[in-house]
């Protein structure tokens, strides 16, 4: 039986992608149930809709970005398509654009590489399980993390060099840094390897580090984790510098002059030292910090689930927020005086750097993205894993059906083999 410590937050389900039985969680709304440990997943799966992810890149005149209508596009800088290419699955991937080559990946299994002047298609290479992250690309190859659980290295042709095989899916970017390449996977692993794929260290967190490219400076690689801690550790040998606990899961979001930036799911964005891992302030919203941020001007631009982008300055306080209908969890592009992101609300936006609105580029489909019913059930029901203050508490509800204000912030729930019983059946608790 799977076994689930986790709390409740207005019932809403993570969200899981199936690939070759390994899974990928990825958190895409604001008031979410959070699972704390997890032995095994059941599967969810994004709907269709116009809604945007994955970072944006710019190169030139034109800003590229994904969809999960299945597109990628180009968008001159004063919002007129340029052009659009259409895979066979969701682009939540990170747009990289190097040398005139535009890179992502989707959820049809396919890395693309397309000329980002005219769209054409120069190749494509089909991985294993889903490609939700972005690659990384050095001078002579693409690095490309996919839900198979592997990291492929391939030549800028897109011919296979060679992969290396972790314990569970890969998630977003590896960062190229020193020589080596570093990776997290699900796992529970931060990888650091050569780059003709040979292993140099592996640092195990408490729980899977979280699916954002890690950051970077003086010899130091930080990350973030489900753990609720935020990493530095020591990149040639992989040692623990440093580690901050915040309130739950923590994401790296940037790095500039010594301070580092980390959204968490609780709500705030910190601003630690590099060196020490102090916290020098922190900046609430209304919802959960989990998007990655632009520092320039002496502000830092970062979306929330609260559905807007904000300009914080970096002593952490407010400079303005700009309102969009949906979650805002891409990193802003700062290109020549103007801010352009993307949202759950389907539209890309592009600001003025007082948060005013110059223009926003619709994509072809204006429903946002939804929760799909699992796909496939792995198993028939769930086990509260009561914290000891809640044993005592818990054991009043075993054995019977309870509804989910009974539990307070804690709660469980039954889902059959059905999946027409999930929507009634997410309104209820079960602990069995």
């Amino acid at each position: 039986m799977a076994a689930y410590k986790y709390e409740q937050e207005n019932f809403t389900p993570s969200v899981s992608f199936e690939a070759d039985n390994s899974f990928i969680n990825i958190e895409i709304e604001a008031n979410l149930t959070m699972f704390k440990e997890t032995r095994e997943v059941i599967i969810f799966s994004f709907g269709p809709g116009g809604s945007m992810f994955g970072d944006a890149d710019a190169e030139g005149d034109a800003i590229f970005f994904g969809a999960n209508d299945n597109n990628i596009y180009a968008v001159s800088v004063d919002g007129k398509e340029l052009w659009r290419v259409h895979t066979g699955g969701l682009v939540t991937s990170c747009a990289v654009v190097k040398n005139g080559v535009l890179y992502m990946g989707s959820h049809d299994n396919n890395m693309y590489a397309i000329n980002a002047a005219t769209g054409a298609v120069l190749w494509k290479f089909t991985t294993g399980g889903i490609i939700f992250g972005s690659c990384a690309v050095s001078d002579d190859a693409v690095y490309v993390p996919s839900a198979d659980c592997n990291l492929y290295a391939l030549g800028l042709d897109g011919s296979f060099l060679w992969k290396f095989s972790t314990g569970g899916p890969v998630s977003l970017k590896p960062l190229l840094y020193n020589g080596l390449i570093y990776f997290c996977s699900f796992d529970n692993s931060m990888y650091a390897i050569t780059r003709k794929g040979g292993l140099v260290w592996k640092f195990t967190a408490g729980g899977y580090p979280t699916a954002f490219p890690a950051l970077a400076e003086g010899g130091v690689i930080y990350f973030g984790s489900q753990d609720r801690n935020f990493y530095a550790v020591d990149a040639k040998t992989g040692k623990l510098v440093w580690k901050f606990t915040a309130g739950d899961t923590t994401y790296p979001s940037s790095l500039k002059e010594g301070v580092v930036y980390v959204c968490s799911r609780d709500n705030n964005m910190y601003a630690l030292d590099t060196r020490s891992g102090k916290e020098l302030w922190r900046f609430k919203t209304n919802a959960i910090m989990a998007a990655r941020s632009a520092v320039a001007n002496g502000a830092v631009y970062v979306g929330s689930y609260d559905n807007n982008m904000y300009a914080i300055s970096t002593e952490g306080k407010l400079l303005w927020k700009f309102p969009t209908q949906g979650w805002v969890m891409p990193k802003p592009v700062l290109l020549k005086g103007r801010l352009y992101f993307g949202s759950w609300d389907c539209n890309f936006y592009c600001l003025d750097l007082n948060g005013k609105l110059i223009w926003k580029f619709p994509t072809s489909i204006s429903t946002p993205s939804t929760l799909e019913p699992p796909q496939t059930i792995s198993k028939r029901s769930l086990e509260i894993v009561w914290t000891p203050d809640e044993q005592a508490e818990g054991k009043k509800y075993k054995g019977r059906d309870a509804e989910l204000s009974d539990y307070g912030e804690f709660s469980g729930t039954y889902i059959s083999k059905d999946k027409s019983d999930y929507v009634s059946s997410r309104k209820r608790g079960y602990v069995k």
